[in-house]
């Protein structure tokens, strides 16, 4: 698995399979991926299934913020904040803020 990415740090890419890329990970982290299952330190099998879909009963964590949101509240917004990843709703933010910082200066 590492030789397919060698531009990065092999002991952030084994941490990110373990704790974040395996069905029997602990649930350290809000949001996990069924790609391998460990079979034992630096051994994953495939998972060849796809990921279970949802019922619409359960809800997830997106439907729980909206349904808290006040009355006349437009979730246009939220809603496109929640399609995407922590990662790029930070880019967002920051692109943002460098926008205010340049329309003050």
């Amino acid at each position: 698995m590492l030789r397919a990415v060698p531009h990065l740090n092999a002991a952030t890419v084994r941490t990110h399979v373990a704790s974040r890329c395996c069905v029997n990970a602990p649930a350290n982290h809000a949001s996990r991926h069924s790609y391998f299952r460990v079979l034992s330190r630096g051994q994953y099998q495939i998972v060849g299934h796809a990921p279970r879909a949802r019922s619409a009963a359960s809800g997830g964590w997106q439907d729980r913020i909206l349904a808290s949101r006040p009355p006349g509240v437009d979730i246009t917004q939220i809603q496109e904040s929640l399609k995407r990843s922590p990662t790029e709703r930070l880019d967002a933010m920051q692109q943002a803020l460098r926008s205010l910082h340049g329309l003050r200066g």
